[in-house]
């Protein structure tokens, strides 16, 4: 337990790698101005470094001239702002084509697996790349190619990879490495992506490597893979490992390898990493991946973000980030990196939820966040590939507020002196490799039944103990043998010095075990250990050459759970069992069951407790009993109170977290919640004046293209009709798809001279009129091309033409992006522009004629204060906000919340007189300009106590 001071101290480090590096996809053609200014604003939104990651629709080339100098401008700015860089190993994704450079080095390299197209009993007919007898029967085999992928298990190749990539970068920005410049990330690669199902990776040094490495004939063992025969455990547990052995030999370490003599950490993630059937056959073992970075990595986009994290079902990824976040603190006490955000809500992600999100992935072991993404430009179709981009976002003014608190956080969670973990479950990697089944079931579930099996209960294993609050940890074999048996623990040397001790293993369907990792659960057991064993029991142990029988003692183990008997996964007492053996935990949890996630850990002497609703509900009544009297710990305020007893009971809001830890000193009482009470007032303008922030937009997806012959030209058009004209009204031509086409004989990085590259290649029309003022984006995005139609507009009917010449082939028909309209309008329900309306009936828009709107509203209002309300502090709370408020009195402004509670405090030198001059910034997300419109405003009540 140590003082105030010392924790005060502890939070204001700020360590510079933890915190928000997020993905910066560098598309379009990169320019020395914009990129310093989007890094200046990176820089002022508090993340921590930015990390640039060539994207699908760059211009200028990659690992070329004009990518040397966009990165030279990203380095130097970043150097200025003090803010660090991270490197992106490739063009797009996944890492290895090198944008398919790799190609012109290796023409011969492409990704290979052998595939099983036929059992017969007869010789078949026809060409085949290899025909094995087995037992009577001929088996046939072809191989696979995917060409747009390299061989990742040819070391030459590899070798190539690294040179061309990694290699490229230290030549040209070494003076930074190791300081400026923090790490590089490899994203998405595999020993084999398994679209080919019913086969395995290949290369074709495999056969005499195998026969070097293991001692065996590969097409002997070959049937075993495929077909169950009576070795086949044995020989699946050889191939697999052995082709662990050969992807981290050719791709892995090397990498690892190159980035430590340069003097920056290796980090990333690789594909399949959900559950661990696919780790087998795609990338191998999960720990030997990760002792092999230096930051450990792992992916969490899409529905694992949105849905898996937000209700736990069977097959969500607790237990896939416990196996990132565990061998990052067992091999090397590091940070925990999270490519997070991506892929899930689309435009429509709340901060919100993105703190709801990241707080439970701290939680979960992740310190360093990488939201994907922030866009160069949003112009052409990557307005709809990986978003929400937090750059063009309404969002982005308030951004600074998620990346402070989670920077804090993620200081404060990583590089611990020591989890507060007793539990742990064992990698049950070797059962796995001895149960893989290799082409004998439908495509895509090719596994087997038995991994199936293995799988399914492992990862609701892993949400059962998150779901129940208790903290554990996943090791694998080697971290068990190497522990120290004592008294009923098993006792691991942490890499800072310190002991892990653990109380409780659980093993789950591992039905197989090396023979060394069997003799150290015995010694456990032997000392008075507790293990659990769930589902399928453990029969037989590997020796390296051999399987062996094993039956163990009815002391080894307690057996709780049989998947073959039960199908409700959900119903497993270990939780209960698990709850009596805790032994470290120091703040016990009842109540929220299924809602609450916590995490216990020391850093610098100082212990914490971690606290977090990971649900959008509210959760009441939660009983927090602590072993100390606690210190509430506020990472947005920095503001510490002392609970008044050691149990605590709490309400926990949206995604709420609660901080804990058992400091000394004098500090203020935790204060208590007070109600709202009976007599207030609850504010009900009968109109609101509104002020819109942003121009409004509408989209036209629908355009008439027609291709005119006679003057070699293709026109599109749009209509719309005008009811009340508009004080202002502006087209958005988002041209670059069109743009893009004109490579022939013409050089497409005149992009950036948009006014001589529109006038001589490009025309737009208003009702006949030509479109002379065009400009690039201010509203949007800078590549999105704004022109002035106020003066061409009529009321009624107006069309809108876009004639572009056509020097492409006569069949390619590339289209424009949607057009959009901007400026000060409203829309009716039939479509037809009409005047903005000067006051709402409530404090939503989205059925008023302005469903379209992302942006900031301005909603203000006089409201008269009852005597007995003047000169108090008064409180106002907005019941339901989508997605941002900020409360403004008589032009002061008393804060903004993007989350719940939605409530504000008034000082009394604001409440002096008879009136409120109320001011609301209601912000919502770009959800209604880019996709479908949702509810925008403050839905729910306002109140005033």
């Amino acid at each position: 337990m140590k003082n105030i001071e010392e924790l005060r101290s502890l939070l204001q480090k700020n360590d510079p790698v933890n915190g928000v590096v997020p993905f910066w996809f560098l598309n379009h053609y990169p320019e020395e101005t914009e990129i310093r200014k989007q890094i200046r604003e990176i820089a002022e939104k508090g993340c921590t470094g930015v990390m640039l990651h060539a994207r699908d629709g760059l211009l200028g080339g990659y690992l070329n001239a004009h990518w040397e100098k966009t990165v030279g401008w990203a380095v130097d700015e970043a150097k200025k702002q003090n803010i660090s860089i991270w490197l992106y190993d490739e063009l797009n994704y996944p890492s290895g084509p090198v944008g398919g450079q790799i190609f012109d080095v290796c023409p011969d390299t492409a990704m290979q697996s052998l595939e099983l197209v036929r059992i017969t009993e007869e010789k078949p007919d026809g060409d085949f790349d290899k025909l094995i007898r087995n037992d009577g029967k001929y088996l046939a085999f072809m191989f696979r190619y995917q060409r747009q992928y390299p061989d990742y298990l040819d070391k030459n190749a590899m070798k190539e990879f690294v040179k061309l990539s990694y290699t490229w970068y230290y030549e040209r920005f070494k003076e930074h490495f190791g300081s400026l410049i923090q790490g590089e990330f490899t994203d998405n690669s595999c020993a084999n992506f398994g679209y080919h199902r019913r086969s395995i990776p290949w290369t074709p040094a495999m056969p005499e490597l195998f026969r070097e490495k293991t001692g065996y004939e590969l097409d002997e063992i070959l049937p075993s893979l495929f077909l169950q025969t009576g070795n086949s455990a044995l020989h699946r547990l050889i191939f697999w490992r052995f082709l662990n052995e050969l992807y981290l030999e050719t791709f892995i370490i090397p990498i690892e390898q190159e980035c430590a003599g340069n003097g920056i950490a290796a980090t990333g993630h690789y594909c399949i990493e959900t559950g661990v059937s696919e780790h087998v056959r795609q990338i191998g073992d999960r720990f030997d991946q990760k002792r092999h970075q230096h930051i450990p990595g792992v992916d969490m986009l899409g529905a694992d973000t949105w849905e898996g994290l937000a209700s736990f079902p069977i097959g969500t990824p607790s237990s896939m980030l416990a196996m990132t976040a565990s061998p990052g603190y067992f091999f090397h006490n590091s940070s925990v990196l999270c490519e997070c955000l991506g892929l899930s809500m689309k435009w429509a992600m709340p901060l919100a939820e993105i703190k709801r999100i990241t707080g439970t992935l701290a939680a979960l072991g992740i310190n360093i966040f990488v939201p994907h993404g922030l866009y160069y430009s949003i112009s052409g179709h990557r307005k709809r590939e990986c978003i929400p981009d937090f750059y063009h976002n309404t969002m982005w003014e308030f951004f600074g507020d998620w990346a402070k608190w989670i920077r804090t956080l993620g200081t404060l969670t990583a590089k611990a002196d020591e989890h507060l973990a007793d539990t742990v479950l064992l990698y049950p990697a070797t059962s796995q490799q001895a149960s893989i089944e290799v082409g004998t079931g439908a495509p895509y579930v090719d596994q087997g039944e038995r991994c199936i099996k293995q799988d399914k209960l492992w990862t609701a294993t892993g949400d059962i103990l998150v779901q129940n609050a208790i903290p554990f940890e996943i090791i694998n074999e080697d971290i068990l043998c190497n522990g120290n048996v004592c008294n009923g623990e098993l006792q691991i040397t942490l890499p800072n010095g310190n002991i892990h001790k653990i109380h409780s293993i659980v093993l789950v369907s591992s039905w197989i075990i090396g023979d060394k990792t069997y003799d150290k659960l015995q010694e456990f057991a032997k000392s008075g250990g507790c293990i659990i064993a769930e589902g399928e029991q453990l029969s037989a142990v590997f020796t390296g050459k051999e399987i062996l029988p094993v039956t163990p003692e009815k002391e080894f183990y307690t057996a709780i759970y049989d998947v073959e008997d039960k199908a409700g996964l959900e119903q497993t007492d270990l939780p209960v069992l698990l709850a009596k053996k805790q032994q470290v935990t120091r703040v016990i949890i009842t109540g929220g069951q299924n809602s609450i996630v916590k995490k216990e850990w020391i850093k610098d002497g100082h212990y914490f407790a971690l606290i977090q609703n990971f649900t959008r509900n509210k959760i009441g009544k939660v009983e927090i009993r602590c072993d100390f009297q606690p210190v509430t710990v506020d990472l947005d305020s920095m503001q510490f109170f002392r609970a008044k007893d050691s149990v605590l009971v709490k309400d926990f809001e949206y995604g709420e977290v609660l901080l804990l830890t058992d400091c000394e000193g004098e500090l203020p009482e935790l204060p208590a919640v007070q109600p709202i009470p009976e007599n207030r007032l609850n504010i009900a303008p009968s109109a609101w004046e509104i002020n819109m922030e942003q121009p409004n937009a509408l989209c036209f997806p629908e355009t008439q293209f027609r291709n005119n012959h006679g003057n070699n030209t293709r026109q599109f058009s749009w209509e719309f009709e005008i009811d009340t004209m508009p004080e202002k009204l502006g087209v958005a031509l988002d041209l670059e798809p069109l743009l893009m086409e004109m490579r022939n004989g013409y050089n497409p990085f005149t992009l950036r001279y948009h006014n001589m590259l529109y006038n001589s290649r490009c025309q737009a029309y208003i009702n006949g009129n030509l479109l002379d003022n065009i400009q690039f984006g201010k509203d949007f995005d800078r590549w999105i091309y704004e022109g002035d139609i106020t003066k061409f507009i009529k009321s009624g009917k107006n069309t809108v033409v876009l004639v572009q010449p056509n020097e492409l082939l006569e069949q390619n028909r590339t289209f424009p992006e949607p057009l959009l309209l901007t400026g000060s309008f409203a829309v009716r329900d039939d479509g037809v522009i009409t005047a903005v309306p000067g006051t709402l009936p409530d404090l939503t828009w989205h059925n008023s004629g302005l469903k379209h709107y992302s942006g900031t509203m301005r909603f203000s209002a006089k409201i008269q204060l009852p005597e007995n309300m003047r000169q108090k502090e008064l409180h106002l709370i907005c019941h339901d906000v989508r997605e941002i408020v900020e409360v403004i009195i008589n032009g002061t402004s008393c804060g903004h919340r993007f989350m719940p509670p939605y409530t504000f405090t008034i000082p009394e030198n604001l409440t002096g007189t008879d009136a409120l001059e109320l001011t609301l910034r209601v912000s919502n997300t770009p959800a209604n300009r880019w996709q479908e419109p949702i509810p925008s405003g403050i839905l729910g009540g306002i109140e005033l106590y």
